[in-house]
């Protein structure tokens, strides 16, 4: 009788947390918080993103998204140690947040630090459970700037077993470049 009672309350208490909101995340909460800012990322209004995120860092500075995305836009501004340390804030805040090992392993990789760019792409495979094909791709160009043709080559044919086109153009290239070595 008292595991029923007791089995009952516990049942309630979390459908009483899960109706109240309990469930959400701060990540969650922030992502509708600063949709107005996403969207200027989304829009390619990578300016009006920087300006919108860093007057947000100032009043909200344990915002991992607030972080992210400002590391982001300034990303495709060409500004990539702004977002290497923008994103390195947001992961010390939230370390989940995926988008952020990606864009960090894509600042190292226009920086020319493939090892680096590794690393970080390593950690976004983990942290999405290899999902990411695009992920893959830019660990398979790391590779072959690091003179690791096999593993380039393991990595490209990941990314194109997940359907991605670029690594496919990528892989081809890869296969002409060897097969017109083996011939000399």
């Amino acid at each position: 009788m008292e595991v029923i009672l007791f089995s009952f309350i516990f049942v309630f208490v979390l459908i009483a947390q899960l109706l109240l909101g309990k469930h959400i995340t701060p990540v969650m909460r922030d992502l509708r918080r600063y949709k107005e800012g996403i969207e200027l990322v989304k829009q390619k209004k990578y300016e009006e993103a920087v300006i919108y995120f860093d007057t947000l860092k100032e009043t909200h500075p344990q915002s991992a998204v607030v972080w992210a995305y400002s590391g982001i836009a300034h990303f495709y501004l060409g500004d990539y140690y702004h977002t290497l340390a923008y994103c390195q804030k947001a992961l010390e805040i939230d370390y989940t947040l995926t988008q952020c090992y990606f864009y960090k392993g894509r600042a190292f990789f226009e920086l020319e630090d493939y090892e680096k760019a590794c690393q970080e792409f390593e950690k976004n495979l983990w942290h999405s459970r290899h999902k990411l094909p695009e992920v893959y791709r830019y660990l398979g160009q790391c590779y072959l700037a690091l003179n690791k043709e096999e593993l380039a080559l393991k990595n490209l044919q990941k990314a194109v077993q997940m359907q991605d086109e670029d690594a496919n153009y990528l892989l081809m290239q890869l296969v002409r470049r060897n097969s017109k070595h083996k011939k000399t």
